[in-house]
């Protein structure tokens, strides 16, 4: 293991070095019946994140017009 990705499991940080994790293929389950078909309008985006990507896309989107 490199000390970078040490480093990064002692300061919890998601990271992986290349090869490390093999990526599975997503499941897709129905839990109730399909809803209506929405266009944007009313549309509230909620950042829950805490890395930098997260408030980034948060912050364009508020740029953009969206309510955050």
């Amino acid at each position: 293991m490199s000390t970078i990705i040490e480093r990064t499991r002692l300061l919890d940080i998601p990271a992986a070095a290349l090869g490390e994790a093999t990526a599975a293929p997503p499941r897709i389950r129905r839990l109730g019946p399909r809803g209506a078909v929405r266009g944007p309008a009313g549309l509230l985006v909620a950042d829950l994140s805490s890395m930098w990507a997260g408030p980034l896309c948060g912050h364009l989107l508020a740029r953009a017009g969206r309510p955050l």
